[in-house]
């Protein structure tokens, strides 16, 4: 046998809203800049330019206690991955970003410096530090860049290297 342990319904409600509200902006974001809603000069197939880069998270792979947060995040893969078909006709490229542990307010508010679990995070990384916030504005600059324009529906992991082993390929 086993167990089900079902959180609070308050919680469970919140953390569903929250998910819930996640995507529903995105919806509403990409009705704001569908099909016909474009400022490209031309409507030849190529002729026109754009960059959509969803903010997704290392813990679409499976995270313990992240269910909604990741099943949120993987919505935004799965939102870039489509629009990367439906938009590359028209120049538009559609990418996300997951990054792994980066060095914000929120990480070190949740795992002090001398915690021996943030010690265990920081040893799991193969590049063995924490992510900067810079780490993730180069691969969003990757995506964004121009010369980007032939990679698209692409998820970048910016981990230090931990998804190397757990992503498919």
């Amino acid at each position: 046998g086993g167990c089900i342990i079902e959180p609070p319904a308050r919680r469970l409600t919140f953390i569903a809203e929250a998910a819930s509200s996640r995507l529903t902006a995105l919806s509403r974001s990409r009705r704001e800049t569908g099909p016909g809603k474009r400022s490209c000069e031309s409507r030849e197939p190529g002729a026109g330019f754009g960059r959509i880069v969803n903010t997704a998270s290392r813990t679409v792979l499976g995270k313990e206690k992240r269910s909604f947060y990741a099943a949120s995040k993987a919505g935004l893969i799965a939102a870039a991955r489509t629009w990367a078909l439906e938009l590359a006709a028209d120049g538009i490229t559609a990418n996300a970003v997951a990054p792994g542990s980066i060095a914000t307010t929120a990480f070190h508010r949740n795992n002090p410096p001398e915690d021996p679990q943030t010690r265990a995070i920081i040893e799991a990384i193969p590049a063995k530090r924490i992510g900067m916030p810079e780490d993730v504005a180069q691969a969003v600059s990757f995506f964004l860049d121009a010369a980007s324009g032939f990679v698209n529906g692409q998820v970048l992991y910016v981990c230090g290297g931990l998804t190397v082993g757990r992503a498919p390929v």
